[in-house]
């Protein structure tokens, strides 16, 4: 059993290559993610109620992880051009 901290275990994690895992580039896409993807599932039944039906919700949900997934992507390929 693993007793280190977690900030710890992550300041040493190491791909097989031994560069590190988590990047401030890595810490910029993933806050990106978390500023636009659909995490709040009450706003999804919300909307569900709201319009009678799974359509919108579904769309919604979809529509907002992807442009979530792009917009991270984007922003660590950016990064990985400019800073590396």
């Amino acid at each position: 059993e693993n007793t280190e901290p977690l900030a710890a275990q992550m300041m040493n994690d190491t791909r097989p290559d031994g560069t590190k895992v988590w990047t401030p580039l890595v810490a910029v896409s993933l806050l990106v993610w978390f500023v636009i993807a659909m995490q709040c599932m009450s706003t999804l039944a919300i909307v569900k109620r709201e319009t009678g039906g799974w359509r919108w919700p579904i769309v919604m949900l979809v529509y907002m992880n992807a442009l979530a997934y792009v917009a991270c992507l984007g922003v660590y390929q950016v990064g990985r051009i400019w800073f590396v």
